[in-house]
């Protein structure tokens, strides 16, 4: 703290929940919100260019939220018709995760893939499965499937708020409840599908590293002539 204080450094954070949990007391000479942009290959990946099957996808670490996840799927998973979710994530967390969902729930637990193939699985699913947890500061893999058409289903838990503008790239929900009916939404609607993935594929102009380094240069020169 008196190396704070003595320095007054600006901070940058990478999304207003993290900029809201930073203490107040911290002595920054000024704050800025500027989020991660995404790698060329993604934004330039070829999206789905048919409606896909009614195939969920979970791609985040297990421990946010992948076993609410299961318990939701058997809600949602009667109302559709061929529906399967499949998760990938870390190895030694498979064992545990696959003993929770029974064969008939149409679940698969995977190892996690590279970057690559998980765009390949974004392009064949219909949407994302991505809860929130209170410790996600950005939730790369929500970003990840926006700027391949495929729309974010969530609980709006901690960055998840911020990744998802609700009812336009997926559905911020109130409840498991809710969350469980804008699945059966999404999986089974062809026309809103259709809306919700043209409006995600509209976020990847926006989403650059280019755009995010004009921002970092815009307020390192801001308060540089400031100081």
């Amino acid at each position: 703290m008196p190396a704070l204080r003595h320095h007054r450094p600006a901070a940058i954070f990478i999304g207003q929940e993290q900029a809201r949990l930073a203490p107040r007391i911290l002595p920054f000479r000024a704050r800025a919100t500027i989020p991660y942009g995404l790698p060329p290959h993604v934004l330039a990946a070829q999206p789905a260019q048919t409606t896909p099957d009614p195939i969920a996808l979970f791609t985040s670490q297990a421990y946010r939220g992948l076993r609410d996840v299961i318990r939701m799927w058997a809600s949602a998973a009667p109302l559709i018709q061929g529906a399967h979710l499949t998760a990938y994530i870390a190895a030694q967390d498979v064992p545990g995760y696959a003993g929770l969902a029974t064969p008939t729930q149409s679940i698969s637990v995977r190892a996690r893939i590279g970057n690559d193939r998980v765009l390949d699985a974004l392009r064949g699913a219909r949407a994302l499965l991505a809860p929130g947890h209170k410790s996600e500061t950005f939730c790369l893999a929500a970003a990840e499937a926006i700027a391949m058409g495929v729309p974010v289903i969530t609980r709006g838990i901690g960055s998840l708020k911020e990744r998802v503008i609700h009812g336009q790239t997926g559905f911020i929900c109130e409840t498991w409840r809710e969350m469980a009916t804008r699945t059966a939404q999404v999986l089974t609607d062809d026309a809103l599908w259709s809306r919700l993935h043209h409006a995600c594929l509209a976020t990847r102009q926006g989403n650059t590293w280019a755009n995010a380094a004009e921002h970092w240069e815009n307020f390192v020169h801001a308060h540089r002539a400031a100081a």
